[in-house]
């Protein structure tokens, strides 16, 4: 029904950071993405990188056609038309920075791991532990970091009776975690105002401009 969720599907020891999920959990992301940007160029790639204290990236996996994740979705809850099987490859291993945008082609949707994650990684964990309620948050916790790269759709499948649908991006930082966010719209609301999280969002619009937020569910 669903595509594989990038970060519980991916979730080996060097690339997932602080946990291993299996493969089929519950689990949200926080999305932190760029609204309004068209283009990410070589420069803007390493700049992102540096904000997550890295200069490479571990592997790269691509998927080989366009993304409609918000139309394969739609048809579902409109007609339970299953969703189409996508395809994907390993594009690059252990690729610099500064070779990475070669690699990419931005008409697809690719998915950057890092060796290691982040520094801002285990301060944000704990920022959302303590500030975000858990009647908020319920029982999710902050697990891991990739980067996304090429247009592909940002979306909550379980929002209202047909999904809310934030709009298509180029890039995206997607911070995985395990367990139900309960009541999104407010995790929205609140992880803003994170001090870690305020200034990672500051970073990436200083790169790519305007940057949305979106909560979101896979399965």
């Amino acid at each position: 029904m669903f595509p594989p969720a990038l970060g519980a599907f991916w979730g080996e020891p060097a690339l997932a950071g602080l946990f291993i999920m299996p493969a089929m959990s519950l689990t949200s992301n926080i999305r932190l993405f760029a609204s309004e940007a068209t283009t990410v160029d070589s420069v803007d790639i390493e700049r992102l990188l540096s904000v997550c204290g890295a200069d490479q990236v571990q592997q790269v996996l691509r998927y080989l056609t366009p993304d409609n994740a918000w139309e394969q979705h739609q048809r579902w809850v409109r007609d339970r038309i299953p969703w189409d099987d996508r395809e994907y490859d390993y594009i690059a291993k252990k690729c610099p920075a500064t070779k990475l945008a070669s690699r990419l082609d931005l008409s697809l949707h690719n998915a950057a791991f890092l060796h290691a994650p982040p520094p801002w990684l285990e301060p944000l964990r704990l920022e959302v532990e303590r500030d975000i309620p858990v009647e908020v948050r319920d029982e999710y916790q902050v697990n891991s970091m990739h980067l996304e790269l090429g247009w592909h759709d940002v979306f909550d499948a379980d929002r209202g009776q047909l999904g809310r649908f934030f709009g298509r991006t180029i890039c995206a930082f997607v911070i995985f975690g395990y367990g139900l966010i309960r009541d999104r719209p407010e995790f929205e609301r609140r992880v803003q105002e994170l001090e870690t999280f305020r200034r990672l969002k500051a970073d990436m619009e200083s790169i790519l401009g305007p940057c949305g937020v979106a909560a979101t569910i896979s399965y």
